[in-house]
């Protein structure tokens, strides 16, 4: 469960900017402008938070602010932290691929400024945010000739955020989608006419896939897991069906050896990926006791993420399956993150890929 912080500030770009630092270190934003508005959303969606950060001052008198605290006493006799929000929000991201690191992300100290007055002031443990130096991808990997790298650009292609925004829309459907889209701080997307073109053009910053997969994980609280893995299959078969094998090649790579049909689907994937960044920043290998080794360095949907209890790309393990799946191996290999930068807080994510 994502502790859930209420957000109540008539300032949408500073509270659009505190909605993206909460969604990216595990918490559950809820974003209002007005006490009315969050009234509102506590009565319809039965939200309990852990904290209350204001905008304004002067709200506190206001009467349905009120009215919103004495509902909330009434569920729990555990008082509330009210804090007030800062006057600037830095514009960046708490794990940040910062040009002075060769090997791993940074952590950003003027984010944990903004959250230090919440661990502090509130029952919320403060997050351990330690960079994991001797995770997998900087130790075992290298020794394998893996050397690490970081993203340089930091963007990804309009046509491929353009899919998975569809999927997410999809998904999480018309009733939640405008407000929990605004609360991961993606409040630009609301409304289909400003997605992004359809194009090549590499010009959505990496974060936005985070906020995203951010955002589809909250439709579903009880389950996020199964609503992220939904996510990626239906995003990944959107994408299958712009660039899906001739029934021919599909054929061919059936009547392969699993071994080298995996490693043309690994070569596709990878190459993939590499175009829609611009980077190469996704490789494999093939690892003598049969397994696969498939690393993303600057990991889309984990970039700036932090504070996950266990591996949380469970997108990205979809996506792999349904890829596997087109050439009839979904059900004789095994996909599973072996390392993710949500827990490492490396940057860079590890999945293994394991014959049944």
């Amino acid at each position: 469960m994502y502790p859930v912080i209420l957000v109540i500030d008539a300032d949408e770009m500073r509270a659009q900017r505190m909605g993206r630092l909460l969604t990216l270190t595990g918490y559950r934003p809820f974003l209002v402008a007005r006490p009315y508005d969050a009234f509102e959303r506590a009565l319809q969606e039965g939200i309990f938070p852990e904290a209350i950060l204001l905008g304004q001052s002067d709200i506190t008198s206001h009467y349905l602010f009120q009215r919103l605290l004495q509902h909330l006493a009434q569920l729990s006799n555990k008082q509330i932290p009210l804090l007030l929000l800062p006057a600037l929000i830095v514009d960046t991201v708490p794990l940040l691929a910062d040009p002075s690191s060769l090997s791993f992300h940074l952590l950003s100290k003027a984010c944990i400024e903004v959250l230090r007055p919440l661990w502090k002031n509130s029952s919320l443990p403060s997050n351990d945010l330690r960079i994991q130096q001797q995770a997998f991808v900087l130790t075992v990997l290298p020794a394998h000739e893996i050397q690490p790298r970081i993203s340089r650009r930091l963007h990804s292609r309009n046509s491929h955020f353009r899919q998975i925004l569809k999927a997410a829309h999809e998904l999480i459907g018309d009733e939640q989608w405008q407000s929990i889209i605004t609360d991961v701080g993606l409040a630009h997307y609301c409304q289909v006419d400003n997605w992004p073109a359809d194009n090549d053009e590499r010009a959505i910053s990496a974060e936005y896939l985070s906020y995203l997969n951010q955002a589809v994980a909250f439709s579903k609280p009880g389950d996020p897991a199964s609503q992220l893995r939904l996510w990626g299959d239906y995003a990944t078969a959107l994408s299958l069906q712009k660039r899906t094998p001739s029934a021919l090649t599909q054929q061919v790579l059936k009547l392969l050896p699993m071994d080298r049909t995996i490693s043309a689907v690994l070569n596709a994937f990878t190459q993939e990926m590499n175009e829609i960044r611009g980077e190469e920043l996704h490789l494999w290998r093939r690892q003598p006791d049969g397994s696969y080794w498939l690393v993303h360095y600057s990991n889309l949907y984990a970039y700036g993420r932090t504070s996950a209890t266990q591996p949380a790309c469970h997108v990205w393990e979809a996506s792999l399956a349904r890829t596997f799946r087109l050439v009839g191996l979904d059900a004789m290999l095994e996909v599973r993150e072996s390392e993710c930068s949500c827990q490492t807080l490396t940057g860079h994510c590890l999945f293994v890929i394991t014959p049944r």
